[in-house]
């Protein structure tokens, strides 16, 4: 990722995002957005990159978890859509010039293989203490899902 330098306080922006992985979801279960600003505050400074989908759902989305982070924390969130999984496996593949931090990907499968791929970092749980509240199969090695789809197969 872009900026990846140690700063005064030992913690890199690396470090800070990794931790911030499950900051969606913390969010959304009542959680640790103080734990990620702490780690914000001391972390190298400028928006963080999130590479999202855009009309209604990215409106949705900025309503509900980038814009309340920016008002707790005063760290920009800087959308780029669409979102475009090419695109992003592009920029991993090319040392990530346009410097995303975040992405909101299609399903839990898309993030388990570009972390195969080594695209993507393992996320740290021990840094969210809120991520004990999410439910397990949410948070996955690469990824954590903001929500749960489930599928029912119904006979009639």
């Amino acid at each position: 990722m872009k900026n990846d330098s140690i700063n005064r306080s030992g913690i890199t922006r690396r470090d800070t995002l990794k931790g911030m992985a499950g900051l969606v979801p913390a969010i959304a279960f009542g959680g640790a957005a103080a734990t990620a600003s702490t780690a914000l505050a001391a972390s190298s400074g400028g928006p963080i990159i999130f590479m999202t989908w855009g009309g209604a759902f990215g409106a949705g989305v900025r309503t509900a978890f980038s814009d309340p982070f920016t008002k707790k924390t005063g760290v920009e969130i800087k959308d780029i859509t669409p979102f475009n999984l090419g695109k992003f496996q592009t920029a991993m593949r090319n040392s990530n010039p346009e410097g995303y931090d975040l992405a909101w990907f299609n399903d839990e499968v898309e993030p388990a293989q570009l972390g195969a791929d080594g695209m993507l970092e393992e996320i740290n749980y021990e840094w969210m203490p809120a991520a004990k509240g999410v439910i397990a199969g949410a948070r996955q090695k690469y990824g954590v899902a903001p929500y749960v789809t489930l599928y029912q197969m119904c006979y009639c």
